[in-house]
């Protein structure tokens, strides 16, 4: 049975970017190592270039803000691999940078049970706080991180059935639950039994 390190990738990034930070370090160890392209739960789109093709396509996927949808994908992850891999179920850890960490704390909170430790590096807690970070007073509209700002008010914001395209933008005054539930600070109690490592550079721009 082998030891299994989930990487969860981060804004605008994909599951094969986030991977190449650790095989060489999973290889070395003979660890078993998976990832994904996580869903939102609005079809949060932009367009990126693809890292292998120099191709652009769309960026579903790449905005999705601690969604639960993206929680799923995760726990789709291990069972995926314990049921084509001999896992031990007892060394199943999840990693994750910026908005990965979010999303692996947040999974490690609803999961607590499945994973070993979590590790969040430069992941922001609080999601309202983040979006207040990333607008500004500017009466313009200007903000530090307008891409970053714009796409957590679209995801969590609400959608239009059945393609989940945006319908309305939402801040945390106008639905605090949205934001509250996408914000490991509100998951606390459920860190009791589970190792964390957190870790932030003061000089980060993105998450302050």
């Amino acid at each position: 049975a082998r030891p299994l390190l989930i990487s969860v990738h981060g804004f605008g990034s994909t599951g094969w970017d986030s991977m190449q930070d650790y095989d060489d370090a999973a290889n070395a160890r003979g660890w078993l190592l998976a990832s994904a392209d996580l869903h939102g739960e609005v079809w949060n789109d932009f367009m990126v270039t693809d890292s292998l093709t120099g191709w652009p396509v769309a960026g579903v996927g790449r905005r999705t803000m601690g969604s639960r949808a993206s929680q799923w994908d995760i726990a789709d992850i291990v069972a995926y691999m314990q049921s084509h891999y001999n896992v031990d179920p007892t060394r199943i850890y999840l990693v994750g940078h910026s908005m990965g960490g979010m999303t692996a704390l947040l999974t490690g909170a609803r999961y607590a049970d499945r994973f070993a430790a979590v590790i969040s590096d430069s992941g922001p807690t609080d999601l309202a706080a983040w979006e207040d970070e990333t607008q500004s007073e500017d009466p313009k509209g200007a903000t530090e991180n307008p891409s970053i700002n714009h796409a957590i008010r679209t995801e969590a914001g609400t959608y239009k059935e059945p393609t989940h395209y945006p319908d309305q933008l939402r801040q945390a005054p106008d639905y605090p639950f949205e934001f509250e539930r996408r914000s490991p600070i509100q998951w606390a109690a459920n860190y009791e039994h589970l190792p964390l490592w957190i870790l932030h550079p003061q000089s980060d721009k993105k998450v302050l």
